[in-house]
């Protein structure tokens, strides 16, 4: 499976400083604090982990389809140190990305997001898989569009999270759908599944005084900066000039006024991995 490493974002801070989390299934342990919901018969319990057909050292949580019956994948207030319930507001949280695995999209429907805030679930749109194996899904808070489903009529009605919403999340996973009954027994999958805040570019600044020149910029705390430079922006031959940048507020670098050079700032956000 492809392994997420790491995420790199150019020169973003944090709108409001919080710490994203960060759940890579490596540890059992981990895996059985999250939840699995068998449509089937309606029981919760903890989902199977490291299933034999993905070789390699990653490991997952995943389950099986009972027929054309589906099954919800999710973390709740016991999961992974609570790292992905409560207030998403107050935490800046922007989106949510994982990686899913279908052993067989012939068989299989589609994908959702969902959240759980008070007695209200709110969905993603669905996502459908083309290919065998796993693939990255991403979905946002805010840019988005969300829905409840209406009992009455059997319908998803559109609805913007807002802040009082996100600011109460007790449950999120992914609903895993077949779409027919041939999906018996096979595998649906989830890994690196994390949550990050929203980001703004800051305004970068180069000034030439008597003293010198500088580069100068706005640090956030949660975030590691580096600065790189390249004499050639034909070239993708960026080099370090400055790192690790551990700072938060006015953050001032002198830089070489000669010869002409190129400066970027690199910003890698501490997510908070569950160990």
């Amino acid at each position: 499976m492809r392994v997420l490493l790491a995420i790199i974002f150019m020169i973003p801070t944090i709108s409001a400083q919080t710490l994203g989390g960060f759940e890579t299934f490596l540890q059992e342990a981990n895996a059985n604090t999250w939840n699995l919901f068998d449509f089937s018969t309606k029981e919760t319990n903890s989902p199977l982990w490291d299933f034999p057909a993905d070789a390699g050292d990653d490991k997952e949580i995943y389950s099986t389809f009972s027929g054309d019956q589906g099954f919800s994948l999710f973390a709740s207030n016991i999961s992974s140190n609570q790292f992905f319930v409560g207030d998403y507001t107050t935490a800046g949280i922007e989106r949510v990305e994982f990686e899913a695995y279908v052993e067989d999209p012939s068989s299989f429907r589609d994908l959702e997001i969902y959240i759980r805030s008070g007695n209200n679930f709110y969905y993603s749109s669905p996502f459908a898989v083309e290919a065998a194996g796993w693939s990255s899904v991403g979905y946002s808070f805010k840019r988005d569009q969300w829905f409840v489903f209406n009992e009455t009529n059997n319908q998803f009605i559109p609805v913007v999270l807002d802040d009082l919403i996100l600011s109460n999340i007790s449950e999120i996973g992914v609903n895993f759908h077949p779409s027919s009954a041939s999906a018996n027994g096979k595998v649906a999958a989830l890994d690196n599944f994390g949550l990050f805040p929203e980001y703004t570019n800051p305004k970068l600044n180069i000034n030439t005084t008597e003293a010198g020149t500088f580069i100068s910029f706005i640090a956030e705390a949660g975030i590691q900066y580096t600065i790189e430079a390249t004499d050639d922006l034909s070239k993708s031959n960026w080099s370090t000039f400055a790192s690790p940048i551990n700072a938060e507020g006015p953050f001032l670098a002198a830089v070489p006024a000669s010869p002409e050079r190129f400066f970027r700032v690199v910003a890698t956000p501490f997510i908070v991995q569950n160990p």
